[in-house]
This record gives structure tokens, C-alpha cells and sequence, in this order.
């Protein structure tokens, strides 16, 4: 099975006044921090290629990559939103034969390897093509695995829009894994200062 793991770090951080993907937390940069988790996960018998869509700060980003073994996927339509990384991922995926993509931010600190290899088992166990994060209070997200059949639906999103609006139109196709530290990402100044007061 191919299910490729892609880290969306293209924005530019308008609410945070800095950019997310540098900040360092616990001696890494957010991003860096990301990319290793996913580059931990194994699956026997799977192939879990890592890729990175950047776009704002795209050289600082690949400087803080360095000796990483990532694809990096520039996405120089950026400012237009999330769904042009998304696009990028897909396209990627797609030319891989992937069965899915799994999509992750690099503003969620507490994203552990762990929790991605069960959203990986969860896609191969329940047999549903959707597996989201719970965080709780009915609230899904990020990270996300979105099977291959819901790929078109992903390459038709604009503007700012991502994975969250296929998992409403498609209530019954979703399983989840719970993740309740999910709902923490450092987007304002306000969630940075609470990162570092935790």
C-alpha cells in the first residue's frame, strides 16, 4: 500500500505576525519537528514517502529541512489559499499510485507518531476511505487521511479551503482517531505564548 505523508507549510502566517513553520519549540523548528515525526512512521509492507509543500519563506523552510530525506513540493500560488498545497499534495500522490494521502500542518505541536500510524491502521481496518483526527466535541481535522477515491474531490477545492470540507460532505464515508491535542495550533500570538507556558 502507498500512502504518501505530506507536511502543508506553504502559508504565511498573517495571524501569528512570524512565521509558524521557524518557530522552535523544545530546541526544533515546528516544521522540522513535523517532518521527522512523519518520517518515523513505519508500516510493514507499506511505502510512506514524506513530502513538504512550501511557499512563503520557501529558502528558510528548505535551510531548516537540511539532511531531511523529503520531496519538497513548491506551491508558488500560495497566498491564494490552502487548497493550491493541497492540489500540489495530490498531484505528487497521484503520481505515485497512492492509495491515499495523509495531510498534515505544521502548527500542531503534539502530532506524535503514534497517533499517525493508528490513523494509518484505522484506513487499512475500518475500510473507510476518510479517517480524521477527533478532537473532541464533534470537532475533526488535521492530520487527515483521505483515500484515493475522494482525490478528485480534493483538486476541485479553491481559495482557502482543505480536506475539512470533504469530511462534511461525506459524513458516512469517516472514521476517526482520537486526538484531542489537535485542537491546540499555534496560529495567534496568544496559542505561541501558551506553547511556551505549557
Amino acid at each position: 500500500m502507498v500512502l504518501p505523508l505530506v507536511i502543508l507549510a506553504a502559508g504565511g502566517s498573517s495571524r501569528l505576525g512570524q512565521p509558524k513553520q521557524l518557530i522552535v519549540f523544545e530546541g526544533k523548528t515546528l516544521l522540522r519537528r513535523v517532518v521527522e515525526t512523519a518520517l518515523a512512521v513505519e508500516k510493514a509492507g507499506w511505502e510512506t514517502p514524506v513530502g513538504v509543500v512550501l511557499g512563503a519563506n520557501s529558502n528558510a523552510c528548505r535551510e531548516t529541512l537540511n539532511g531531511l530525506p523529503v520531496v519538497i513540493l513548491e506551491n508558488s500560488d500560495w497566498p491564494e489559499g490552502l487548497a493550491g498545497s493541497v492540489h500540489r499534495a495530490v498531484t505528487w500522490a497521484t503520481k505515485q499510485g497512492a492509495d491515499g494521502l495523509l495531510l498534515l500542518l505544521c502548527d500542531q505541536p503534539f502530532v506524535t507518531v503514534e497517533l499517525l500510524q493508528n490513523i494509518l491502521e484505522t484506513f487499512r481496518e475500518s475500510g473507510q476511505p476518510l479517517v480524521a483526527s477527533d478532537y473532541g466535541n464533534g470537532v475533526r481535522g488535521v492530520p487527515v487521511l483521505v483515500g484515493n477515491r475522494f482525490f478528485a474531490e480534493l483538486q476541485i477545492l479553491g481559495g482557502d479551503r482543505g480536506a475539512q470540507s470533504v469530511l462534511r460532505s461525506f459524513p458516512n464515508a469517516l472514521a476517526t482517531v482520537s486526538f484531542p491535542e489537535g485542537q491546540f495550533d499555534v496560529d495567534t500570538p496568544e496559542s505561541l505564548r501558551l506553547l511556551f507556558e505549557r
